[in-house]
């Protein structure tokens, strides 16, 4: 898998849609979100991350509705 998208949840009928490709970070695994719901910290579960042999954790300012 490589990336990940945004979706936007329809408020009055719960209906999801794709918004757009957030990254192409190769196969991202575990997402998780700081305390305040600002950070986004994904997981790429890969052999090889920016040159070392493992995988890595990327962080991703999470922008308020609408921007």
């Amino acid at each position: 898998m490589r990336g990940f998208i945004a979706w936007q949840v329809d408020a009055k009928t719960g209906a999801l849609s794709a918004k757009t490709l957030v990254s192409s970070l190769p196969n991202p695994a575990q997402l998780v979100t700081d305390a305040k719901g600002k950070t986004l910290y994904v997981a790429s579960e890969v052999a090889d991350f920016n040159g070392t042999q493992h995988g890595g954790i990327v962080a991703y300012r999470i922008n308020p509705p609408g921007r």
